[in-house]
């Protein structure tokens, strides 16, 4: 008897403890709240954009492999291109942010120079997932190292941007600061997260019960990074101040 797609779905979520649905929530709440105070705006654009991004990734993935499936196809391509187009709107909305807030020329050439290296790393991953020669678990181990080494970018320039809120006079209402709240919130989806993402692979094949917690705890780490988007939404300011 043909498995029914909520039968699926439920069994899926239930793999990784229920994180998915957590993350699809915060996104779809984030999402609520970005048009409800929606400002005419580049950064608020890329963050829109990262918002509905995730919620394709989250909710029409699991439909789209379900269908797949119910066709007896088998599509390896679609995760993997799916995670390269989140990766991609992910560091466009978190570069662009960052590179405004700091207003360092240093971490603006070194943003520029990143976001080369990163581009062309996208583009010969693209090319290798394409390529019928290419492994599918080399294609995979690369693709974890770009999003280790966008994340731990993000990450550092994080830092950079604590390190500067640390000389500001204690006067500032971080309460009301959207910047504050978003990399606040991003703290652990950007900077603890990324070195045990190289560890994925590993744990697939080795011990998929600790494959499933890390992978559940970077997906809570996440919904986190959209929780701190929702209040920055709601201090009603520009998402940079």
């Amino acid at each position: 008897m043909q498995e029914d797609f909520w039968t699926y779905l439920m069994r899926q979520w239930q793999v990784f403890y229920f994180m998915s649905p957590f993350v699809l929530a915060c996104q779809i709440t984030a999402l609520i709240i970005c048009l409800k105070y929606w400002r005419n705006d580049k950064i608020y654009f890329r963050f829109f954009g990262y918002i509905i991004t995730g919620i394709i990734l989250f909710a029409v993935y699991n439909f789209a492999v379900y269908s797949l499936r119910i066709g007896n196809i088998e599509n390896q391509k679609l995760p993997e291109l799916l995670n390269v187009l989140f990766l991609i709107i992910e560091f466009l909305a978190f570069s662009a942010f960052l590179y405004v807030i700091l207003k360092s020329p240093a971490v603006q050439a070194a943003t520029r120079f990143f976001s080369v290296l990163f581009f062309a790393a996208i583009i010969l991953l693209t090319v290798g997932i394409f390529n019928p020669l290419y492994p599918k678990k080399d294609t995979d181990q690369i693709l974890s190292l770009i999003g280790c080494f966008e994340l731990m970018y993000i990450g550092f320039l994080c830092l950079l941007y604590f390190y500067k809120l640390f000389k500001m006079p204690p006067a500032v209402n971080l309460s009301k600061s959207p910047s504050f709240w978003i990399i606040s919130f991003s703290v652990l989806y950007t900077i603890v997260f990324p070195p045990i993402t190289l560890l994925f692979d590993k744990f697939r094949i080795e011990n998929k019960v600790m494959f499933r917690t890390i992978v559940a705890l970077h997906y809570f780490s996440l919904g986190f990074v959209y929780i701190g988007i929702t209040k920055a939404f709601l201090c009603k300011k520009p998402l940079t101040s």
